[in-house]
């Protein structure tokens, strides 16, 4: 897979999140309609250089339905 996963600013792989991180990333469209993930960040999203002093509109997005924005601890298969 191409998707960029970053944890802390620094690269990871995706079991490196944890029930409770704060979850990021972006999305594309592929050419069959299906989402695909190019970016997934655990944490706060860095500040960008040059920014610290701006002020930024942020707002809440609510995940769709049937989705969460939090990491799920994995279910173990049964008889393990």
């Amino acid at each position: 897979s191409n998707t960029r996963i970053m944890k802390e600013g620094k690269p990871a792989v995706l079991s490196d999140g944890a029930v409770g991180d704060m979850v990021g990333g972006q999305y594309r469209k592929t050419d069959d309609g299906k989402l695909e993930a190019v970016s997934v960040r655990f944490g706060p999203k860095p500040e960008a250089a040059g920014t610290k002093n701006k002020k930024h509109k942020t707002e809440k997005v609510e995940p769709a339905a049937g989705q969460t924005n939090q990491v799920e601890k994995p279910t173990p298969p049964p008889g393990q």
